[in-house]
């Protein structure tokens, strides 16, 4: 589920650790004021519990609604009350798994995340000693016990292979971007050195993004807009405990502090927002392209080269998937045998800009074959899906580049579903820049050709693969960005 931005602030729900034998507390935030003499209001008196450090709401049934507070006190599962605090257990306790460490009692679990895609609920468990990895595990929030067999056949958990990567085991906190579905993670040595990492849910890898430049980032959620927040605890430095970040997806850089002062050690975060419809392109008054016609500027432009012809009728309905677009990450894979001889084709100088990414690569024709597209000859290059809109002409055009490539390394596509609402894209063509805005970030299944409909304004779709199974050697789904024409403009 694609949550969009709104115009109405986040509001924020950290809990506060107290130590033993103490009474955790649950407050509200208005992210909108900087001031810790206001900003903070108490849910009751206390929770009454000691170890929790880590909540999640459940989405709620639609896009205007949010379901329960979950919480994890040590080993337990329960609710918040968000009117008066006080915890309240489920029915089992998160109990112990098999996986490939042997039988592990989920008893310090300092994570919890829901996918709003899947409604799954993820949990971290603590190993605590130096170096020794943390476990990804699923759970049954109506029980509180964890889901046997969530990663195949007697596997209950997967490890989080955070310490080779990063130099750090420890994973402080766990959310889902509800933009895409990829999950972001705090990871850290005791409390020190935090930094940004994402963890693919099906695996257990970590993807090292960067410092969070602050120690002891104990709390991570996203609100519903894809913004991610963040809270310390009492090991940071001077001035920064006890205090909500904004965090940067591209930089790790936890920025815009809001100290808070109603209690110690904010160890976990809890966003949501009050959602609106959802929002119309900023720039309302393009009309729509004509199909023979120059774009709205008034500036004519030179004809499309004749390599590839623009087609406006459906000449994509018998195709039955999206491209697939990556191969296996982290190891060389042999290139497979191609519909027929791939003979990609030029469209001269026009190539896509990502700024937000750092993408500059050049657009090539990718005709379209009998059976479907075949993308695998794809390098630094986005490749244009003939039978879909030419690009910079009325109609959806999409583009598809790879997630990893055939040696195993990032393809240009592989940071995709980090973008944002209004984030920018941009075409270079025909000696001019069509400048897009984000609209939409979501992940989706890989027959799902609704992604490449018709669009009367001028669109992009920026396709690549997510979520490699390892068993199927295959990518379960595709991250799908689409952006909407806003300005055109010479350079």
């Amino acid at each position: 589920m694609h949550r969009p931005p709104t115009t109405t602030s986040a509001t924020s729900w950290p809990t506060r650790e107290a130590p033993p034998p103490g009474n955790d507390l649950l407050t509200q935030v208005d992210t909108t004021d900087f001031n810790p003499a206001t900003n903070e209001t108490n849910i009751g008196t206390g929770t009454g519990t000691t170890f929790m450090e880590t909540i999640a709401f459940q989405p709620g049934p639609g896009p205007a609604t949010i379901g329960p507070l979950y919480a994890a006190d040590a080993g337990q599962l329960g609710t918040l009350s968000l009117t008066t605090g006080p915890f309240t257990p489920t029915s089992s306790t998160f109990g112990t798994g098999g996986g490939s460490l042997g039988s592990i009692t989920f008893s310090d679990v300092d994570g919890l995340a829901f996918d709003t895609f899947t409604g799954t609920l993820y949990g971290s468990h603590r190993r605590g000693a130096a170096g020794v990895d943390d476990l990804l595990f699923q759970i049954n929030p109506s029980t509180g016990a964890h889901i046997p067999d969530a990663f195949g056949a007697g596997i209950d958990y997967v490890v989080i292979v955070s310490f080779s990567v990063t130099g750090f085991a420890d994973i402080d906190d766990i959310s889902i971007n509800p933009s895409n579905g990829l999950m972001f993670a705090s990871a850290n040595n005791g409390g020190a050195g935090d930094r940004l990492v994402r963890i693919d849910v099906s695996t257990g890898a970590v993807t090292d993004i960067a410092a969070f430049g602050v120690d002891d980032i104990e709390g991570l959620s996203f609100d519903d807009s894809g913004q991610l927040w963040g809270t310390t605890g009492t090991a940071a430095a001077a001035g920064q405990q006890n205090t909500l970040y904004e965090i940067s997806l591209t930089t790790g850089a936890a920025i815009n502090p809001r100290p808070l002062d109603n209690g110690t050690d904010y160890e976990s975060v809890a966003c949501h927002k009050t959602l609106s419809a959802t929002p119309t392109p900023t720039n309302t008054s393009l009309p729509p392209t004509p199909t023979s016609t120059p774009p709205p500027t008034g500036i004519l432009t030179p004809a499309p080269p004749a390599v590839v012809t623009p087609q406006i009728v459906d000449p994509i309905s018998d195709v039955q998937e999206l491209p697939d677009t990556g191969f296996a990450p982290g190891r060389v894979s042999a290139l497979p045998a191609p519909f027929s001889e791939v003979r990609y084709q030029s469209l001269g100088d026009l190539w896509l800009e990502v700024p937000d990414l750092g993408i500059q690569i050049p657009i090539v024709g990718v005709p379209l074959q009998e059976e479907g597209w075949d993308v695998t000859q794809l390098w630094d290059q986005a490749g244009y899906l003939e039978g879909t809109a030419f690009p910079t002409w009325a109609g959806n055009t999409a583009l598809s580049g790879h997630v990893y490539l055939s040696d195993g390394t990032a393809g240009p596509f592989v940071h995709l579903g980090e973008l944002l609402w209004g984030d920018e894209v941009i075409l270079h063509a025909f000696g001019q820049r069509y400048v897009y805005e984000v609209r939409d970030v979501t992940s989706v299944r890989p027959d799902d050709l609704s992604v490449l409909r018709h669009e009367e304004y001028d669109w992009v779709t920026l396709i690549t693969c997510q979520g490699y199974d390892e068993q199927q050697d295959a990518y379960r789904s595709r991250m799908v960005v689409r952006a909407v024409l806003v300005e055109v403009s010479k350079p």
